[in-house]
């Protein structure tokens, strides 16, 4: 039986070459709308919820493989034998896995503040247990959820992010888009390292990296040359 497709929010003009802009660990497609409305101006965007994320199907599975078949379906579904990609975060390791996987379908990608090496769990598995674990049903309100998830979010600016996620299901109840259950289960797999010896993706390729943060290092910019060639850091 065929996965069903995720869901895509489309930027134009329609007749720019393609580019797919994919969203990290509980993100969804609106966190790249602004940025991708720029791009619109030369690109035709395109802006996925990937699988156990906003409005697309929830999945046993969450893997590299399986995301990145997600991805070839939606080119398929789009007839674009190629495209342009930016992966932030788990999406950048998305974005990684196609192009050194499926290269012929890959004209560029950028990898935002992501290398292939595995990284620790912790931190999004306290995150996911709080989201699992948050008293929704006894909230009426919105201020009330923001109010409950206070305590394991006292950081405003990750409290809206998390909140993001937030949506009334058809009891009219507050819920969680994203598959909470699943992505706890998958976090050994979402951690992992991009691990395919020998394969090398030799298109253009743009490494960014945030400022204050220390995800990509020196030897991380090393590895990343000997999979990406033609690798740029900014």
């Amino acid at each position: 039986m065929a996965m069903p497709l995720c869901y895509v929010r489309r930027l134009g003009p329609k007749d720019g070459p393609p580019l797919w802009v994919l969203h990290g660990l509980l993100g969804m497609s609106d966190n790249w709308y602004g940025i991708g409305r720029a791009l619109a101006a030369e690109y035709d965007v395109f802006l996925p919820d990937m699988r156990n994320h906003g409005r697309s199907f929830h999945a046993g599975s969450h893997r590299y493989a399986d995301m990145a078949h997600d991805l070839l379906a939606l080119l398929d579904a789009e007839a674009q034998p190629s495209a342009y990609f930016v992966g932030h975060s788990m999406g950048a390791k998305v974005v990684m896995h196609l192009a050194l996987r499926h290269p012929a379908r890959v004209r560029g990608i950028a990898i935002v503040d992501m290398a292939m090496r595995a990284y620790p769990f912790a931190d999004n598995q306290a995150t996911l247990e709080a989201m699992l674990h948050a008293p929704l049903a006894s909230c009426a309100r919105r201020a009330d959820v923001d109010e409950v998830l206070q305590k394991p979010f006292p950081d405003v600016p990750m409290r809206a992010f998390i909140m993001k996620n937030l949506y009334r299901d058809t009891k009219d109840n507050w819920a969680w888009r994203p598959n909470v259950p699943n992505l706890l289960a998958a976090l050994p797999a979402i951690s992992e390292a991009i691990h395919l010896p020998g394969a090398r993706f030799s298109g253009p390729v743009l490494s960014l990296r945030g400022l204050r943060a220390n995800y990509v290092t020196t030897h991380d910019l090393l590895e990343l040359k000997r999979h990406f060639p033609v690798l740029q850091d900014k």
